[in-house]
């Protein structure tokens, strides 16, 4: 296997997320735009349809005839119009076509993210796995959206070990790349981020010896390089590590995660460790002293309550009260545990291992943006996966923007109140000055 971390750049601290937004993994159609793009396809041929045998024609003949010269407006066409095994074949042969010609520099359209999201939409997984690791081409430039896309495809249908095929492409690719400014770029950064929250999630639905000896090595690697890898990365490989009977190197982890992790989430792991280390005591004062300082926190803001947010996982409570089963005291205080937790709440309904690996479905595309225009779509997803580390910074800005509008709304006061209430009163104040 390829080393992961030698091949990527440095990445920057984990952003300090919500507790939601450390939740996310893998993600939805509708959140990388796929069921957008079939929206538009769908209504492209409606709008169309009296064209479209013409149009389907013209680029079959501009592929089969050597000096044939393939429009760009053509072939986008004919991408939205595509249905059938034979139509996918002459698209990506157009496609290649297109791409040799010396128009294409000026007039250029990427089509690696329509394309993807055809392949995708149409479940012609296999077409784009072999697209993608050819070797001799660079059809989908290795691109951060269409990686993300494909090995998100692949997570969706257990095919663990090809995304991380599909990773350790990107990561060889960037290699070669990383010198440049846009490489070391801010934005590029969190794009690696994004992908190492899916290699991640392909190690744990792996979930074999094979996939925790890959995880060691690609954080040996890391720390070689003296790269900081996201807490969503680390927290994944614990998880592996307790489910592959392990928990010195998971509990040797924990203390790889940032004070960014949200507390209570860092709890969870820490007690499912020291259970697995058979330190079931350790395991029981972490989760009563976690239990009191929420009390504490919610008696200063809202009163003495009898029950209290949940901050424990269901099953981060099970496996504490098997564990101290056989004592009849200890088992006591972890019903306490249970009682004092709410159970409306759906972070106690949650195994974490589901909370870690729940789909986000969550600011789709723009259907516009699947349009024509070639620029917003290679910028949206982008956009969109940056805007999810950024929220940290967008919390910001709203607390600025609150401060402003403060004190905004106090100014007028001031400065509508007129200096004189009338031109007498201005006129008495000049006299008074001359006569002193």
């Amino acid at each position: 296997m390829l080393s992961l971390s030698k091949l990527v750049p440095g990445l920057g601290s984990a952003v300090n997320c919500a507790l939601r937004n450390q939740a996310r993994s893998i993600y939805s159609a509708n959140y990388l735009g796929i069921e957008n793009f079939k929206s538009y396809s769908q209504r492209f041929q409606k709008e169309n349809a009296q064209n479209s045998n013409t149009v389907k024609q013209t680029v079959k003949d501009a592929v089969s005839k050597p000096d044939g010269k393939i429009f760009t407006e053509d072939l986008k066409s004919y991408l939205y119009q595509t249905q059938t095994d034979e139509e996918i074949d002459t698209l990506i042969e157009g496609i290649k076509k297109h791409q040799n010609q010396q128009s294409v520099s000026l007039f250029s359209f990427n089509f690696d993210g329509p394309l993807m999201r055809l392949l995708y939409s149409l479940n012609k997984t296999d077409k784009a796995l072999s697209l993608y690791l050819k070797d001799n081409s660079n059809f989908f430039n290795k691109s951060f959206k269409v990686t993300a896309m494909l090995m998100n495809k692949l997570i969706e249908e257990k095919r663990f070990d090809e995304a991380l095929k599909v990773g350790d492409s990107y990561f060889k690719h960037h290699k070669s790349v990383k010198q440049s400014a846009a490489a070391d770029s801010k934005e590029a950064q969190l794009n690696l981020g994004n992908i190492l929250r899916l290699y991640s999630e392909a190690l744990l639905g792996k979930n074999d010896s094979g996939a925790l000896k890959q995880a060691k090595q690609f954080l040996k690697d890391a720390s070689e390089l003296k790269e900081r890898l996201l807490d969503k990365s680390i927290a994944h490989v614990i998880l592996l590590a307790l489910e592959q009977k392990d928990p010195e190197f998971a509990f040797e982890l924990l203390n790889q995660i940032s004070i960014a992790m949200q507390k209570d989430l860092k709890g969870n792991l820490k007690i499912l460790t020291l259970i697995e280390l058979k330190r079931a005591d350790e395991a029981l004062n972490l989760a009563e002293e976690m239990s009191r300082q929420k009390q504490s926190e919610q008696q200063q803001q809202v009163g003495a309550l009898k029950r209290v947010q949940s901050i424990f996982f269901r099953s981060t409570l099970e496996k504490l009260q098997s564990a101290v089963e056989s004592n009849a005291e200890k088992k006591s205080r972890v019903q306490t545990l249970f009682d004092t937790t709410t159970t409306r709440n759906e972070f106690f309904k949650t195994d974490i291992k589901e909370f870690f690996t729940q789909v986000i479905d969550k600011r789709p595309f723009n259907p516009q943006q699947q349009g024509a225009r070639g620029g917003n779509q290679n910028r949206a997803p982008n956009q969109r996966f940056n805007n999810e580390n950024r929220q940290p910074f967008q919390q910001r800005q709203q607390g600025q923007q609150f401060n402003r509008q403060f004190n905004n709304e106090r100014r007028p006061q001031q400065q509508d109140r007129p200096r004189f209430q009338n031109r007498d009163q201005q006129q008495q104040k000049q006299q008074n000055r001359t006569n002193a």
